[in-house]
């Protein structure tokens, strides 16, 4: 468990279930109810966060062991299975971190024991305890709860008889109605909680503010466009990391267990098995509108947490039906089944260990701790907000300082509404930070900085009356330990390799940004190396062609040096990266080319043009239009892009 606050919504969790609050959309009420209890406990604040999920995941794993029970009569299938879902990869990194998936787990293994109880006994309590729990489940994570439930079709499918007879009395549907209503209510949570401390948008006051929240539509302009290629990537890796949960030692029993579970449980409770495990996979995988790049695909990999329960179900049938068929002592039969747990153990805990994660704890203390005394800090996005927001408010380190969200999101001081336009947004916050007696830094550099401090920047002479460039010893040691675990490999987590590499882009770009405009002479001894150790990674070279292309005209420069910088780069590009930062690479290339106006470079400035656009095919990447004023329209249309896709740029 890690002993410190984490990426993804860590610090968001802890600090609606520590101050009070809503969860973001669709609101996990069930979860933040349970969780602002459990805090309450005599334990350290964020161990007592991350209990709640071990807790919940204790639990679905007893709750699994009664459904294999059920299923196979055996006990020995049935503690198999529930052990090997507790060492499987994705179960077991979310049981030891806040989160909502192992109470989605837990809740979906309720309603589906019921409904395989009902299926073989028509009594109508299991049927009524099933719509109860499936309503709980919609009141956690109704997403996975839709997808998983494919596979209870089988089992409805399979007791058609018996349901349809009892669904036609008035009774059956009163009672089922009066049961469902009982497992949505924790979503009237959503609608009493009255000036939250936490939350994405404030209160919820009205119908329609409701079913915004509720089916997510706050997120509906962030969609991120994936292509073909990107769903064929996901199809790819989630073909290849399903049967990673059990290590590749798994992989012949699981396939195997799948084949058998039609002759051992039955036409239409194997079918059930592989609803669920396809309902919550690969269907999940075709809905979804992501990149198939590491951040995004870190943020994918605990979604089909459930499909996985099929997987390890799968592995303890293909086990028994291995086992049967060879006449060798029981000793080494349980000999083997140990080696192969012990291997499975021993493999996912190196993937899944935390306990020295300290990277996003790191960053959150070093900015609040390099603050002035009664600082105003604006942040943005999850990994700024939970991190620094959880020390800030739930830690209560620096309580001198004061955050803000610049858009008006999640904290409940909000100096606009999360609906204000941008324009006025800006007004607004632009006349505050010309009013306010205080020093007022970002994170990200916007509405006219004046001091750039590497992690976040300075906008009156009360934050630095002197330097337009600041270099903070804590920081520069911090990013020293961030640049020697990135190239030592010493990272493991795809969210804090990912978060790494943003911090040294934009650390080196505030070291080329000082050289252009002073001198890289006037970098002390340390610096120099520094910059240069940077420079040797991939993102160390492209934040110094953002200094270059961002901040300056680039007839400055010498145009053979920076091709050569881009050269390096791209000999570097790994296919993780994010689709943005290649694309930038492309298009960097490009205007590097078109600056040289040489008319032997146009046919391969035009073509990193097409490729910076066919790596991030969306209209907000610069490529677009660049491409449209030096491309032809038969280039266009031959490279697939209508007149369309360019109506921005005429």
């Amino acid at each position: 468990m890690p002993l410190s606050i984490t990426l993804e919504d860590a610090g968001l969790f802890q600090m609606v279930c520590h101050l009070g609050g809503l969860s973001h959309p669709p609101g996990y009420p069930l979860f933040t109810t349970f969780c602002q209890s459990f805090v309450l406990l005599p334990l350290q604040k964020l161990i007592a966060g991350n209990l709640v999920s071990v807790l919940f995941a204790l639990c679905a794993l007893l709750v699994l062991y009664q459904v294999v029970l059920s299923l196979t009569q055996d006990t020995s299938a049935a503690l198999l299975a529930m052990i090997l879902y507790g060492l499987s990869v994705t179960f077991w990194s979310q049981a030891i971190i806040i989160e909502v998936y192992s109470l989605a787990v837990l809740l979906f293994l309720v309603s589906f024991l019921c409904l395989v109880s009902y299926t073989k006994t028509h009594r109508l309590r299991y049927f009524y305890l099933w719509i109860f729990f499936s309503g709980l489940s919609l009141s956690n994570h109704w997403p996975l709860f839709i997808l998983s439930s494919i596979g209870c079709l089988f089992l409805l499918y399979e007791s058609r008889r018996a349901w349809i007879a009892q669904i036609r009395r008035p009774l059956t549907w009163a009672i089922s109605l009066a049961m469902l209503t009982a497992g949505l209510s924790p979503y009237a949570v959503l609608i009493l909680t009255k000036q939250p401390e936490i939350s994405l948008v404030g209160s919820i006051d009205s119908g329609e503010a409701f079913l915004d929240y509720v089916f997510r539509r706050y997120y509906s302009d962030t969609q991120l466009g994936s292509t073909a290629s990107d769903k064929l990537g996901f199809l790819g890796w989630m073909s290849s990391y399903s049967f990673q949960q059990l290590t590749w030692v798994g992989l012949p029993f699981v396939l195997w267990g799948l084949l058998r579970s039609f002759s051992t449980l039955g036409r239409n409770y194997a079918l059930s098995l592989v609803g669920v495990f396809v309902g919550s996979s690969f269907l999940l995988v075709l809905l979804i509108d992501f990149k198939f790049e590491s951040r995004l695909l870190a943020s994918f990999k605990p979604y089909p947490i459930i499909a996985y329960m099929a997987i390890a179900i799968w592995f303890a049938l293909g086990w028994r039906d291995f086992v049967s068929r060879f006449d060798i002592a029981k000793i080494y039969k349980v000999l083997l089944l140990l080696a192969i747990i012990l291997m499975i153990s021993v493999t996912n805990f190196q993937k899944v260990d935390r306990s020295t994660m300290n990277i996003a704890d790191q960053y959150g203390r070093v900015v609040l701790n390099s603050m002035p005394k009664d600082a105003i800090l604006f942040l943005h996005g999850d990994v700024q907000v939970g991190p620094i927001g959880y020390l800030n408010r739930v830690e209560q380190l620096r309580p001198d300082v004061t955050l803000y969200n610049w858009n008006g999101l999640v904290f409940s001081n909000r100096l606009v509404s999360a609906q204000t336009p941008m324009k006025s947004r800006d007004e607004i916050i632009t006349e505050f930070l010309l009013t306010t007696d205080r020093p007022v830094f970002s994170i990200d550099g916007r509405l006219n900085v004046t001091t750039n401090y590497g992690l976040y920047y300075g906008y009156s002479s009360l934050s630095n009356p002197q330097a337009r460039y600041v270099f903070i010893p804590e920081v520069e040691l911090f990013i020293d330990g961030l640049l020697a675990s990135l190239l030592n490999n010493e990272i493991r987590d795809t969210h804090e390799i990912v978060f790494t590499q943003q911090l040294i882009r934009i650390y080196a770009q505030l070291y080329a940004d000082f050289s252009i405009n002073y001198g890289s002479g006037r970098l002390s001894q340390s610096q120099q190396a520094r910059f240069a150790a940077m420079q040797e990674t991939f993102q160390g070279k492209l934040g110094t062609l953002d200094a270059v292309f961002l901040r300056e005209p680039i007839e400055r420069f010498d145009t053979v040096a920076i091709l050569s910088l881009i050269h390096a780069a791209v000999a570097q590009i790994e296919p993780q990266f994010s689709k943005r930062s290649i694309a930038s690479l492309y298009q960097y290339h490009a205007d590097t080319l078109k600056l040289m106006s040489n008319p032997t470079n146009r046919e391969e400035m035009t073509a990193l043009y097409l490729n910076s656009i066919e790596v991030m095919p969306t209209r907000t990447n610069p490529s677009t239009c660049k491409y449209f004023a030096v491309s032809s329209e038969s280039e266009r249309l031959a490279a697939g892009y209508p007149s369309s896709f360019f109506r921005e740029c005429h």
